[in-house]
Order: structure tokens, then sequence, then C-alpha cells
């Protein structure tokens, strides 16, 4: 499962700018990577959700032309929103997920506007259309949750009764 998770984040990560063209208004503003993260947090753990996060934001600095170690930070942003919101809500409800996903996709948006206008203070967004845009992610990304984890769920459970019923290779 944890390979399968890797290839679906990169795949994801690949894909991401020809879906956004494609799907402009889905794709856009769906994150599935910081879903991914949170369902790396539950299902492996903060250390391997951790190691998720670094590897996929390395991929996205690799693959965009934006500042490095950008990507990193904003999902590793959502490692720590996380690992303090897991002790408020439960992650194996849904509406702790839809509750996680939402505020660590808000987390995201805050800390890259606060590195845009460190950064490049002249060229910063306004508050309207950072509102705007952080609102309208973290709501489908958010939704998108719950929809992603039963999935993964359904996928592992799969993958598992597929290894147990595998033969062993010996021969009788």
């Amino acid at each position: 499962m944890h390979t399968f998770l890797w290839l679906l984040g990169l795949t994801y990560t690949l894909l991401r700018g020809n879906l956004a063209e494609r799907f402009d208004v889905l794709f856009s503003h769906l994150d599935i990577l910081t879903v991914l993260t949170v369902y790396a947090f539950y299902a492996f753990g903060a250390v391997s959700a951790g190691v998720f996060a670094l590897a996929q934001g390395l991929c996205m600095d690799l693959f965009s032309h934006g500042k490095a170690g950008l990507f990193p930070l904003l999902y590793l942003t959502t490692v720590a929103a996380v690992a303090v919101l897991r002790r408020l809500f439960e992650l194996g409800n849904p509406k702790g997920q839809v509750i996680i996903c939402t505020a660590a996709e808000i987390c995201i948006h805050t800390v890259r506007v606060f590195l845009f206008i460190l950064l490049f203070p002249a060229l910063s967004p306004s508050f309207q259309s950072f509102l705007n845009s952080a609102l309208i992610s973290a709501t489908m990304t958010g939704l998108s949750g719950p929809i992603i984890f039963l999935l993964l769920d359904r996928l592992g459970a799969v993958l598992a009764k597929g290894a147990t019923s595998a033969p062993n290779g010996k021969i009788e």
C-alpha cells in the first residue's frame, strides 16, 4: 500500500498541470497531495507522512517553476497541522477527515501567502483573492478527503486480501 500511495502521489504531481488545464476549476483547487499526506499520517504514522510530504514536495519543486524548497515546506506544514489537529478530531471519522483536510489546506495557503508577502511584497495577492482561493481550495480538498480515504482503505483491503491468498510458491 505504501508503494501505491507513492505512485499515486507522483502520478498526480506529474499530471497536475495537464489536469488543471483540462478541468479548470476542479484540479486547480483540489489538492490531492494534501489528502494523501493526511491519509499517510492516518494509515502509516507521522514519520511516514513526513517522508511522503517531503518527497512529494521535492517532486513538485522539480516539476514546477516555483522557488526551490517551497513545496516541501508547504506539505510538511500539512503534517504539522495533522499532528496538532488529530488530538482534537478523529482521523478515522469522515467528519474529522473533512475538518483536518480542510484545515491543512488552509494552513498551506496561509504559509504560501506569508512567504509570498515576505519574499515578493510588491507582487503579493490581495486579501480578497487569497481568501477566495483558499476557501474554494480548502472546501474542495476537505470534502474530497473522506471519499479518497474510503477508496484507499478499500484498495488496501483488496491488496491485503490478494497478498494473503497468493500462493506461497511451495509445491505440494
